[in-house]
């Protein structure tokens, strides 16, 4: 979809010795997937999004999808019906009544048969190998509570470059240093009995975050969160200042860490330093000039979230 980001990519890779890294083995038995995708109101990125999870060259009689929505109210459910009706995947749709994001993931889980769980955003696109590479890394492992992938961009215009770098450089980072990546549900894949021993997600958590509380609990239960660089998803990022807006101010009253003024203010500073030493690894690593707006994407990031989640304490 964009070839000099992913040649950009290769590079890095190559650079940091990580094109050596875990290949995906041929599977013998293929283990059942459910992949769940949570949606709201996206007309513009269903079809893309579910034809893409069709399109993978994983053994279909092995895949099922439970879509859950959240009371959209233009044509996402008509669209996502046509298209799975004639997908040959066995489906299911679901209805989470509003009650959030958290409640959302867990319905999936409830209502899932795969042993293994992918979760797949409705501004996302897999690429065709993505499941495949995600369940052979998962296979044979112990003690894994969440595979990670690289978060791609498609669109190449300023906004939709600074939003994908921020996502984009702290998992390549990530993945060289061996370290917990930069965490999004969106492509993870999560073995189901992991999620059960938990309890499952947070249920009270309406907006965003419901990924990071629950990556947390993992984490501290002594599960290892991994990143794989072979499997890469392609995220739909926002085209104009008006959306960031938006974005920012949803992930601020839904965040579900504990909402101190001084505690919010403090976090917005940390992720501000972050934001900077992307600038400098766009630069340094992708020779794209863009990044020497990312701090000021950040500041314009951090000041609406920080607003947003002062307004919900």
């Amino acid at each position: 979809m964009n070839s000099v980001l992913n040649m950009n990519i290769e590079n890095f890779l190559a650079h940091n010795g990580e094109l050596n890294a875990k290949e995906s083995f041929s599977l013998g038995v293929f283990p059942l997937v459910t992949v769940g995708v949570c949606v709201k109101n996206s007309e513009s990125s269903i079809y893309d999004c579910l034809e893409s999870i069709i399109r993978s060259n994983y053994d279909k009689l092995k895949l099922e999808i439970v879509l859950v929505d959240g009371n959209s109210t233009d044509r996402t459910l008509i669209i996502a019906k046509q298209l799975l009706e004639k997908s040959g995947i066995s489906f299911r749709i679901l209805n989470d009544n509003g009650k959030g994001l958290g409640y959302a993931r867990q319905m999936v889980v409830d209502h899932s048969r795969g042993e293994y769980i992918c979760w797949v955003d409705a501004d996302s696109a897999l690429t065709s190998n993505f499941i495949l590479n995600q369940v052979s890394f998962l296979e044979g492992e112990t003690n894994i509570g969440a595979v990670i992938p690289l978060i791609l961009f498609t669109n190449n215009n300023t906004i939709s470059k600074l939003q994908g770098y921020s996502l984009l450089l702290p998992s390549l980072k990530a993945a060289v240093k061996k370290k917990t990546p930069h965490l999004a549900m969106n492509g993870s894949i999560t073995p189901k009995k992991v999620l059960i021993s938990l309890g499952g997600f947070n249920l009270s958590i309406r907006g965003a975050g419901e990924d990071l509380e629950i990556f947390e609990r993992m984490t501290k239960s002594g599960y290892r969160l991994e990143t794989n660089v072979k499997a890469q998803i392609y995220h739909y990022t926002e085209n104009c200042w008006r959306d960031v807006f938006r974005q920012a101010s949803w992930w601020g009253k839904g965040w579900p860490m504990p909402k101190s003024g001084s505690q919010i203010v403090k976090n917005g500073l940390k992720q501000q330093f972050l934001y900077i030493k992307i600038m400098y690894g766009v630069i340094k690593h992708f020779q794209d000039l863009t990044g020497i707006l990312i701090p000021f994407y950040g500041i314009v990031w951090n000041s609406w979230f920080i607003l947003s989640a002062l307004s919900a304490v």
